[in-house]
Formats: C-alpha cells, structure tokens, sequence
C-alpha cells in the first residue's frame, strides 16, 4: 500500500497479497501517453487522478531522463560550438533514487 509526502513515495506492508497490485493493468495505467510535455500540467493532473503507486515513481524518472536528454540535445544542436566533454560525446543527463526499507521488509 502506497501513500506520498511531497515527492517520495512511502510503501506500507500490509501484511496480505495484492493480487491486483502489480500487473501489467495496473502498470499501463501509469504510463504517459506524451512523455514531452513541456509545461508539467498533464503529469500533475494525472498523478493527482491516479493512487500513489511504485510504477509512478518509474514513469516520473523514466519521463525526466527523456526530457532531459530531449533538453540537452536542443541546447547541443542551439549551441554547436560548445566543445561537448570529449569530441563525439554529449554531457551525461544524471539521476538517481533512493530506495530505503527495514532490513527483511521487502
């Protein structure tokens, strides 16, 4: 069972199976259909609609890194006397997440 503060997701253990949870149903209901919008109003709004779930917290970091590698190669194709890092290579688009539990609660 999922719930959000802020930006990170808390995952509760409800101690009995869920069967519906993870299929792929439930997975597609979490995908974005436009992962390059520009103004982060449909991203908002859908997430608003849709339950806190693990698959949001995919789709928003998967949809990121696209549009920041979408960004930088804008900013590259703009800018092309920018020396990139090393010749024929684009600057890295970084991103991380932190998972953290008890030990045994997965």
């Amino acid at each position: 069972i999922y719930t959000n503060t802020g930006a990170i997701l808390l995952a509760l253990n409800p101690f009995k199976k869920l069967d519906r949870l993870y299929t792929r149903e439930m997975m597609e209901l979490y995908w974005r259909e436009d992962s390059s919008s520009d103004d982060g109003g449909e991203e908002e709004t859908r997430e608003k609609k849709l339950p806190p779930h693990a698959y949001a917290v995919a789709e928003r970091a998967y949809s990121s890194m696209i549009r920041s590698l979408e960004e930088r190669d804008a900013y590259c194709s703009e800018h092309p006397h920018d020396e990139p890092a090393a010749e024929g290579q684009l600057p890295p688009c970084n991103q991380a997440i932190l998972v953290s539990g008890e030990s045994g609660a997965g």
